[in-house]
């Protein structure tokens, strides 16, 4: 069901975008939420193409933000504190001469409110500022993205559901690969940049996420052995922490390679140069979202798929059969995966 109509917030009215000089956009926390919130600073850039825009965001944020350079040549990128230490905050706050001072983040949070209030801005824009907006069980129902672009604009012309964000305010990334690190994957790992490639995302701070080592297994096999004819390799990417279990698996399915990516660029041009990704929900799924990759997104339940899906119209995303408050995507049947690869197999030709 969708929201018929949101009331427009009057206040946002009297900001004079094409007045604004200098803007603070903050988003902290983990790549997937960056990408949540680029919509909203894609919009700002256009209601206020004159101003500086800088980005408050953690390390992650740091490491993605020039990816997105396309749009944005011109901000800069800061890393906010976090955590409770208010000591921490207290020697980081300080008046900054901004005209106006956005959060993206779309929970009421203490920490967030100090840090708009701490600006001094003319106009600040932020969950947890207002009570009726936090409440408001409209605004709630609505996709992240599609929250900030409510908090920016202060109405809605569309329905309040998944991908229903304007695809205009898609971010999108875009990779030149390095020819070195071609050659590199090509003499160490066989990789043809004429062959189909499958990335597997393996890693998951959710353990309802991921698929297990015998689901894999199944999977993967009857994957290898129905498009054979395609001749797809299977490439796995993993943390450090999960390296062990990519090969074990490369050493169970045959065409799989395992690619050590030691550094976030390398992450990135791995992502970039395959065809299609299969990952549980996570920020690989968001990044490979913006790069515009057809993918097979798992998650373990409706809500995510209706707050936290991702902002690709060719990701064909899952959902575990639910018990309790979420499920288990190693209970998704293996069929349903199978076909959703078939589909997006069919959308790259």
């Amino acid at each position: 069901m969708g929201i018929k109509k949101i009331k427009k917030n009057k206040k946002i009215n009297l900001i004079p975008w094409k007045d604004l000089k200098k803007i603070a956009y903050i988003r902290r926390n983990n790549l997937g939420d960056l990408c949540m919130a680029m919509p909203g600073l894609i919009l700002i850039k256009e209601l206020a193409p004159q101003a500086e825009i800088v980005l408050y965001g953690s390390k992650s944020n740091q490491l993605l933000a020039p990816y997105f350079s396309e749009y944005f040549k011109d901000f800069k990128v800061i890393e906010a504190p976090y955590g409770r230490n208010f000591n921490i905050l207290k020697n980081f706050l300080s008046p900054r001469k901004y005209d106006l001072v956005i959060s993206a983040k779309t929970s009421p949070d203490w920490q967030n409110s100090l840090l708009l209030k701490s600006f001094k801005a003319r106009f600040t824009l932020g969950f947890g500022l207002n009570k009726a907006l936090d409440k408001d069980p409209d605004i709630s129902a609505l996709h992240q993205s599609a929250k900030i672009l409510y908090l920016i604009s202060g109405y809605l012309n569309f329905q309040g559901q998944i991908n229903k964000t304007p695809e205009n305010l898609y971010p999108k990334i875009k990779i030149n690969i390095s020819q070195e690190l071609i050659n590199h994957w090509s003499e160490a790992y066989l990789i043809n940049l004429n062959q189909p490639k499958l990335l597997v995302s393996l890693s998951n701070n959710r353990a309802s996420c991921r698929l297990n080592f015998e689901y894999l297994i199944k999977l993967l096999t009857s994957f290898k052995n129905k498009y054979f004819d395609f001749n797809y390799q299977i490439i796995f990417t993993a943390l450090p922490q999960d390296q062990e279990f990519a090969q074990k698996l490369v050493s169970l399915i045959s065409g799989s390679v395992f690619i050590p990516t030691p550094n976030f660029h390398d992450f990135m041009q791995l992502l970039y140069l395959c065809d299609l990704g299969l990952c549980g929900d996570s920020g690989t799924g968001h990044l490979l979202a913006a790069m515009g990759k057809p993918q097979v997104l798992l998650l373990d339940s409706e809500k995510k798929l209706k707050h936290w899906g991702v902002l690709n119209t060719r990701a064909i995303c899952l959902v575990a059969p639910e018990e309790g408050q979420s499920g288990d995507v190693n209970k998704i049947p293996m069929e349903k995966i199978l076909g959703a690869l078939e589909d997006s197999i069919k959308n790259l030709s």
